[in-house]
């Protein structure tokens, strides 16, 4: 059993790379996954009103995300990463008070806070412990496991989250508290981060360095930007549209919609448990149009087909989430300097928010005005222009990742 687990999973026996990937597996239960949409039309919202939150959702991330990466950088990861779930922790349980969007819309703020404690700061430590340890060449494996722990549980999660949703709407998110107090348990034996220092030739920690950092790097301006326009419209359609248009199809009940998640959660996780085979295999510029030629092709058959062929479009559309942590960590960190490497992270995350909750607020209106369906297809529209434009520049400008 030792000798299978230092096979597959990199570093296992260094105590913070195991407690990090024990972290992903309890963090990534995460139960309300499947049943997010369906919880907010229980309490009598429209797309337009989970439009308005989501985009509270982006705009609190906007607010929050460089003030807790630059909190990280100066006074350690750890204790960032702590405060973030220790947050989480009691919105999750209060979240089930909220009767109407105004409510939820105030602890959307709150949770976002959370995340942005988080956001940037573990990526980050992990990173900086390799690279002190001589480690970094594991970095993309160790990542690539994570996510796939991460996922694998999200499987479990999705099943356990609907078949609570279907005892009580609130069970699933007293869990989701229950797992985030759990996963901070693990992060408090982790070992404290070193807070380094600048260096001769590193940048100056400062409340807007990362900013700065991103806006003097051809390399890390196309990253953030490709990172923002592909997955900006995916936060919405998960946190919105993914269960409605599911059930819409006819083809599973309610019932069923957690063993589907399930099967969707399993082949993420195999999915981004290969990316650092990938990495050595395909190019920057091959990996990056494959998973756009997914998106935009996915999203055409979801919005011109229903029943089974739908079904298959939207399981393959939802194989690009685990690639987003993993694309945003793998391509931009070698541009950034240690010692504001959690504010530049979190700063191109912000700028993901901005993007994000544009989308979000328009996509809501869209689909009141046209539909689901139909809404697929103007975003896929939209998306392919974008990125053709994106993939145009890194070639105009020889932008190497």
């Amino acid at each position: 059993m030792k000798n299978f687990l230092e096979k597959r999973f990199p570093l296992i026996k260094d105590k913070n790379i195991c407690l990090y990937y024990l972290y992903s597996a309890i963090y990534g239960l995460y139960p309300i996954n499947a049943v997010v949409a369906l919880y907010f039309i229980y309490k009598g919202l429209s797309f337009a009103q989970i439009g308005i939150i989501f985009t509270v959702f982006s705009l609190s991330s906007f607010l929050f995300e460089i003030p807790t990466g630059y909190f990280g950088d100066r006074y350690g990861r750890k204790k960032s990463i702590l405060a973030g779930l220790w947050t989480l922790t009691a919105v999750a349980f209060t979240w089930t008070l909220a009767t109407n969007y105004m409510h939820f819309s105030i602890l959307a703020a709150i949770w976002m806070l959370g995340f942005a404690f988080m956001s940037g700061s573990f990526e980050a430590y992990i990173y900086d412990y390799l690279e002190e340890h001589k480690f970094l060449e594991k970095y993309d494996g160790v990542l690539a496991k994570s996510q796939m722990l991460f996922f694998y549980f999200g499987s479990f999660g999705a099943i356990i989250g609907t078949f609570l949703y279907a005892t009580n709407h609130n069970l699933p998110y007293y869990l989701l508290g229950i797992t985030f107090f759990a996963s901070s348990i693990a992060v408090l034996f982790m070992d404290t981060d070193v807070i380094k220092n600048k260096k001769a030739g590193e940048d100056a920690l400062h409340l807007l360095a990362g900013l700065k950092k991103i806006v003097s790097s051809r390399e890390l301006i196309w990253i953030t930007l490709f990172i923002s326009f592909f997955f900006g419209y995916y936060h919405f359609f998960i946190n919105s549209v993914n269960s409605p248009y599911i059930l819409s199809l006819k083809v599973i009940d309610i019932k069923l919609l957690g063993t589907f998640m399930a099967i969707v959660g399993f082949v993420q996780g195999t999915m981004s448990s290969k990316f650092d085979l990938l990495r050595k295999k395909f190019s920057d510029t091959h990996l990056i149009t494959i998973l756009s030629l997914v998106q935009v092709l996915t999203l055409l058959v979801m919005g011109y087909y229903t029943g089974i062929v739908g079904l298959v479009g939207i399981f393959i559309y939802m194989q690009i989430e685990p690639f987003e942590q993993i694309l945003l960590n793998s391509f931009s960190q070698k541009f950034i300097s240690a010692s504001i490497r959690a504010t530049t992270l979190s700063s191109m995350k912000l700028v993901n928010a901005v993007v994000a909750s544009a989308t979000g607020y328009l996509v809501g209106i869209l689909i009141d005005n046209v539909g689901i369906n139909s809404s697929f297809i103007w975003v896929s529209t939209w998306i392919a222009f974008t990125l053709a434009i994106l993939l145009l520049l890194k070639r105009r400008y020889s932008i190497k990742l």
